[in-house]
């Protein structure tokens, strides 16, 4: 679902307050310049292609609720945080369900690449999506920040509301989970 989808642009009529008008114009702009972060970060941590529209949407209907809560310059960290949240409950639905997901029908094709280009970038993509399922939960989500979103320490710790050192440990870890997931894969 492109971002245009979720826009919540609507004129302001008489009966509406300004606060609601400036509500309705902050909600309007967050969707618009943060709805690829919060897809690629829901996706990132665990949430199946075929449902992470409907877990951005909740994403974005948390924060229009909690909007006078977020202070400015402080939207990121908040979705970042209701993405962590949402994909849980997301998981969580899936595991219970038990159902297998048709991610491989519905990947995005380059065209300038050749069927042998596509089938391997294919088999990374699932490859890293395995060892990111696998991944614990804290360790995934400073892992995501740090090598995919190219967060410094210091703006993980304050996304995630966590001491620099936590976020330097758990990164460290997060690693060494990574590269020993990818020799056990390449070991089959």
């Amino acid at each position: 679902m492109p971002a245009q989808a979720l826009q919540l642009d609507v004129a302001p009529t008489l009966a509406m307050s300004v606060r609601e008008t400036e509500h309705r114009e902050r909600l309007s702009e967050l969707v618009r310049e943060k709805y690829s972060f919060v897809w690629r970060n829901l996706r990132r941590l665990g949430v199946s292609h075929a449902e992470v529209d409907d877990a951005v949407q909740e994403v974005f209907l948390t924060t229009g609720r909690r909007l006078p809560e977020i202070r400015p310059g402080a939207e990121s960290a908040f979705l970042f945080r209701a993405c962590e949240f949402v994909a849980l409950r997301f998981r969580r639905r899936f595991a219970r369900r038990r159902e297998v997901g048709d991610d491989e029908l519905v990947r995005s094709v380059d065209p300038r690449a050749t069927p042998e280009q596509r089938a391997v970038q294919s088999e990374a993509r699932e490859a890293l999506q395995q060892i990111l399922d696998s991944m614990p939960d804290e360790y995934r989500s400073v892992f995501v920040l740090f090598e995919m979103e190219q967060l410094s320490t210091a703006e993980i710790a304050t996304t995630l509301d966590l001491p620099p050192g936590t976020v330097s440990s758990r990164i460290f870890r997060a690693r060494r989970f990574f590269e020993r997931a990818v020799e056990r894969q390449g070991k089959r």
